[in-house]
């Protein structure tokens, strides 16, 4: 799990915005369906109970 992605996803969460997935994504030099990921993920409860 990535937790820089999480941390910028989790700042979005908390002030109502979405993000920009292919801004995050160039920041952390990742895809941003990876940052899509967690931002959907973000919104469930936690990552694990959204994995079973």
């Amino acid at each position: 799990m990535r937790k820089d992605i999480l941390e910028s996803i989790t700042e979005h969460l908390m002030t109502g915005i979405k993000p920009n997935f292919a801004d995050i994504a160039r920041r952390y030099n990742c895809d941003y369906r990876t940052v899509k990921r967690y931002y959907d993920l973000g919104k469930e409860k936690t990552l694990e109970e959204a994995s079973k």
